[in-house]
């Protein structure tokens, strides 16, 4: 079950569905349940030395002068690491599987250790920071995007949660938007060759919302990981989507907001946001517009999963009035 309390040493355990329906605090379906057993999420828990290893880790890289803030200035950044997977990906052969691994961020399981729960674990399983990913949008797609006839990953980077959205929505234009021209050359390779179909790549900068895009009626927008760059410079963001109207907003952020001060490893994630200039006040903006009459609040809540720096996948449904 879910790591609770003081740790044990070397004690291997395995994540199963109803662990997430703990995490996530809902039923989940069949189908996300299949997923779970798929990923054979094994981890093992942490010993008191690692767990103090881990907090210096994460203090070190706090007080690190030398990691930069996000911001427009990092555009350049991005397009040489989409860059770097556009050509692994042209690079690689073999099946659907090889190609696809070719355009995961290579930020995943960096450093040995995550959250789960409030607590750190040691993984055992490969790609576990990935898969626990995976099982956040898997869900939400599986809840808000089975119906809808448009939907748009502002942010989408490579696209590869695009090429799993389509196993939820067989039929739905897709559209993966991103300030960075390597995106769209992934993007349009992975259309043009058939991995992913009725699928196309924009290109879209959240600084200076394209105003020529405009999204198809009933259209679902959702980001992953991707307004935490925008500091808090997301109002020309929010104001492109309430003009635009999508019919639903779907994001998995880190928001400060929903964490809990009083927990060291979230204080510490909280620290951690403010040091890289990650997304700041948008969940209060979000709680003003409904106020205001403009907007509803479909979910707010954290997944509880996050990697060893931060606990930032939290979760922010919403929707113009």
């Amino acid at each position: 079950m879910l790591p609770n309390g003081k740790f044990e040493d070397g004690v291997i355990k395995s994540l199963i569905a109803d662990d997430f329906e703990v995490l996530f605090r809902t039923s989940l379906s069949e189908c996300i349940r299949r997923r779970v057993s798929e990923f054979a999420l094994m981890y093992r828990e942490v010993t008191d030395e690692e767990y103090e290893s881990c907090l210096l880790t994460i203090l070190r890289a706090i007080h690190d002068p030398a990691i930069p803030k996000a911001g427009a200035h990092r555009q350049d950044n991005w397009e040489k690491g989409w860059l770097e997977n556009f050509h692994a990906w042209e690079a690689t052969a073999g099946g659907k599987g090889a190609k696809i691994n070719a355009i995961l961020p290579r930020y995943f399981g960096k450093y040995g250790f995550l959250r789960i729960n409030r607590t750190l674990i040691r993984p055992l399983s490969d790609n576990f920071e990935y898969f626990s990913l995976c099982l956040i949008t898997d869900w939400l797609f599986d809840v808000y995007m089975r119906k809808a006839g448009s939907i748009y990953e502002f942010g989408c980077g490579t696209g590869y949660h695009l090429v799993r959205l389509r196993n939820y929505n067989p039929t739905a234009s897709l559209f993966g938007l991103d300030w960075a021209p390597a995106s769209q050359k992934i993007i349009s390779s992975l259309a043009s060759q058939g991995y992913v179909t009725n699928m196309q790549g924009l290109r879209f900068d959240y600084f200076n919302p394209d105003q020529n895009i405009r999204l198809a009626a009933d259209s679902i927008v959702y980001t992953v990981a991707s307004l935490e760059q925008l500091g808090r410079d997301f109002n020309p963001f929010l104001a492109y989507l309430l003009r635009n109207r999508p019919s639903l907003c779907v994001h998995v952020e880190p928001i400060a907001e929903l964490l809990d001060k009083s927990n060291i490893l979230d204080f510490l994630s909280i620290e951690y946001f403010q040091k890289r200039n990650y997304l700041t006040g948008f969940l209060d903006r979000l709680h003003a517009l409904k106020a205001e009459g403009k907007i509803d609040i479909v979910l707010e809540q954290r997944s509880f999963i996050g990697s060893l720096l931060i606990d930032g996948y939290s979760i922010v449904v919403w929707k113009p009035v």
